[in-house]
C-alpha cells in the first residue's frame, strides 16, 4: 500500500480507509497471498461502467434521506465510470 499511496501522492492512512470502504462494498478484494513479507495486494471487482455510484456516494458524501431526494434522483442513473471520466 505504500507504493500506491506514494503514486497517488496520498496518505497510506487515507488510503487503507478508501481500501476498506471498497472492500465493504465488495469493489475491491485483498488477495491471499503465502509470501507474507509482501505488502497486501488488492483486485478491483467490478467493472466501472456497470457499477452504480450511488453506494459509494451514500457511504462517503450524502447518505440517501427525504431531505436529499433532489440530489438523488440525478446521482441514482450514474455509474462508477461517468465519475471517472
Amino acid at each position: 500500500m505504500s507504493q500506491l499511496s506514494t503514486q497517488l501522492k496520498i496518505d497510506q492512512l487515507n488510503l487503507e480507509e478508501s481500501i476498506e470502504v471498497l472492500t465493504r462494498l465488495d469493489w475491491v478484494g485483498r488477495l491471499n497471498e503465502e509470501d507474507v513479507m509482501r505488502s497486501p495486494r488488492f483486485v478491483l471487482l467490478i467493472h466501472a461502467e456497470q457499477t452504480p455510484l450511488a453506494p459509494l456516494m451514500d457511504v462517503l458524501l450524502l447518505a440517501d434521506k427525504p431531505g436529499t431526494q433532489a440530489l438523488w434522483c440525478k446521482w441514482h442513473s450514474l455509474k462508477l465510470s461517468d465519475d471517472l471520466n
